[in-house]
């Protein structure tokens, strides 16, 4: 299957609460995505109003009605999300149908996970973003996915080198047939890295 590249996202308004999806992926048949905004939810004040943390001091009442909106608008269950609960590592959690509803609608029994891998179909992994860099990664070949948070600590230790391995571990996943995107995050024109980092996260 040849895919058409577009690297720019695109923003869905029209099923309810807004969210952006990347072209490319919407050509896979197997592949439902969405990326949440900040739009479309019923949290107040400095949460306003999309907010899905259980953890930041939210009434978790709202949280949860801002999960059944954005699943609703995106098309997936509920039930079936699970999250992350990142730290800025680079520990990778295999998701399988054990999993569903942690993080949501169950208490996660796991911690210090910033990037989650399946092959299971029916699983919804989400990650958490606010600077920092979403990573989607697709095996076209083996139908696993996985999704990483890569802040700058994360990209400094290979966060996607160390979820395609992870894959490749447990799918036999191979770069060549995966496709590989980064999300939304902050641009160069608002946040700068020390020379240092720079240095260390592009191998110089």
């Amino acid at each position: 299957m040849k895919f058409k590249n577009n690297d720019k996202a695109v923003l869905v308004t029209e099923k309810g609460a807004p969210f952006l999806t990347f072209p490319v992926l919407n050509q896979i048949p197997y592949i439902r995505h969405g990326f949440s905004t900040r739009l479309g939810g019923v949290s107040k004040g400095i949460y306003e109003s999309m907010n899905l943390g259980f953890s930041n001091g939210d009434d978790p009442n709202l949280v949860l009605e801002n999960y059944k909106r954005i699943s609703e608008s995106i098309g997936f269950d509920l039930g079936s999300v699970v999250t992350s609960d990142q730290v800025h590592n680079t520990e990778i959690r295999l998701v399988t149908g054990q999993d569903k509803g942690k993080g949501v609608i169950r208490k996660r029994d796991y911690s210090g996970i910033d990037g989650l891998i399946t092959k299971e179909t029916g699983i919804t992994l989400a990650t958490y973003y606010a600077d920092c860099v979403p990573l989607f990664f697709i095996d076209t070949k083996n139908h696993a996915i996985g999704l990483s948070h890569s802040g700058w600590r994360g990209t400094v230790k290979r966060m996607g080198k160390a979820t395609i391995n992870a894959m490749e571990k447990h799918f036999g996943s191979k770069p060549e047939d995966m496709i590989t995107l980064i999300g939304p995050s902050i641009c160069k024109d608002c946040y700068e890295v020390s020379k240092d980092v720079r240095c260390i996260s592009y191998g110089i």
